[in-house]
This record gives C-alpha cells, sequence and structure tokens, in this order.
C-alpha cells in the first residue's frame, strides 16, 4: 500500500494568485511597474539621442557641401582631399544611423514610421487615447457602391412559343363548344332553353292532401 499521508497537507494555490505566498503582492506589482516605466524611458532616450545624432549628422554634411561649393580651383588639393574624405566618412555614418533607425523600429514600432502604436500597457494608456488609429476604418467597411437596378433584356414581337397569357386552341370542335363560349359583348352568355317536357307539370299540393 502507498501511504499518502506526507501529501495530504500539500498546499495546493488557486489558480487566481498571481504570487506566491511568501511574496507581497503588491511590492512584486510596484516593481513591475517601476521597471516598465524604466525601460519606457529608456526607450525614449535612445529615441532622443538618435534624433540629436541625426540632426548634427545633417547639419555637418551641410557645412562640408558648403566648403566644397565655395572653394576655388587655386585651392589646394590636400584640403580638397580632406574635405572629401570628411564627407564619405560622414556618409558612412549617416548609412550606420538609418539602420540603427531600422533597428529601433523592429524593437518599437512607435518610432517614426508607425508613431500610433505603443504597448499596451497602463503607463500608455493616455497616449493610445490620444493618437489615431494605425489603419483606416474604410478597410474594416469599405463605401457601399451606389445600387444599379438590374436591366433585363425586352422580349421579342414574336414569340417561337405560343405565349401562357394567350388562349390555348381547344381540342373540341367549335359547334360543341359555340353554346357556351363568352359572347363577344358584354351581356352574359346566353345558354339554349331546354326542351319542352313530354309529361304534364304536376298539379301543386293543397293543406288537406298533405295530412
Amino acid at each position: 500500500m502507498v501511504d499518502y499521508s506526507k501529501w495530504k497537507d500539500i498546499e495546493i494555490s488557486d489558480d487566481e494568485d498571481d504570487t506566491h505566498p511568501n511574496i507581497d503582492t503588491p511590492s512584486l506589482f510596484r516593481w513591475r511597474h517601476q521597471a516598465r516605466l524604466e525601460r519606457m524611458a529608456e526607450k525614449e532616450k535612445e529615441k532622443e539621442r538618435l534624433l540629436k545624432e541625426k540632426n548634427e549628422y545633417e547639419k555637418r554634411v551641410e557645412n562640408l557641401k558648403k566648403k566644397l561649393q565655395g572653394s576655388d580651383g587655386n585651392a589646394e588639393s590636400t584640403d580638397m582631399t580632406q574635405l572629401k574624405e570628411a564627407l564619405q566618412e560622414l556618409e558612412k555614418k549617416g548609412q550606420q544611423l538609418i539602420e540603427h533607425e531600422k533597428e529601433l523600429e523592429k524593437k518599437d514600432r512607435s518610432l517614426s514610421l508607425f508613431p500610433p502604436l505603443l504597448p499596451f500597457t497602463p503607463p500608455s494608456f493616455p497616449h493610445r487615447l490620444l493618437l489615431p488609429l494605425p489603419f483606416s476604418p474604410s478597410s474594416l467597411h469599405p463605401p457601399s457602391l451606389p445600387f444599379t437596378p438590374p436591366s433585363f433584356p425586352s422580349p421579342p414581337s414574336s414569340f417561337p412559343f405560343p405565349s401562357p397569357l394567350l388562349p390555348s386552341p381547344s381540342p373540341f370542335p367549335s359547334s360543341l363548344l359555340l353554346p357556351f363560349l363568352p359572347s363577344p359583348s358584354l351581356h352574359p352568355p346566353s345558354f339554349p332553353t331546354p326542351p319542352p317536357s313530354l309529361h304534364p307539370p304536376l298539379p301543386p299540393l293543397s293543406f288537406s292532401q298533405i295530412h
């Protein structure tokens, strides 16, 4: 026999319990919330740093282009080569900034291309309410097209078969049906009178004969 007595006092946690009984649940939620805020702040700092580097890069490129355009033909070749080399280095740095921006877009789609998409967390609820939708409502409900009634072809002047509205020819001769056919006028049809009876009519019965 198996002794189950050592398992009778096992504490089984409920499915609604998020944490262990020995862990302070409010403190754990507070730590998670703080970590979430720190991650969001770190993302914002990284975005600001990237934008700052892009602005500095654009300014330096403009300055170098102005120097190259403003330099005369009598300028020393060494200065021209230095300016061109500096411009090439800046172009390489610009490519690095573009790749960095693409990496940030993959990590967090809330950058440049998709600003409305923020992580669905409690701190971002107010921002999500103020931002526009990332899709067009017309994509879910396309506009209804104007209704055009269907057009049917007009029937031909002559049918190859008898029309259902016209009376079909009767298989009986017209002499038999002549008395019963409707008159062309609007008067009621006239029926032939019955032949006279061969027997005289019976006299009416009196009250005394009935009793």
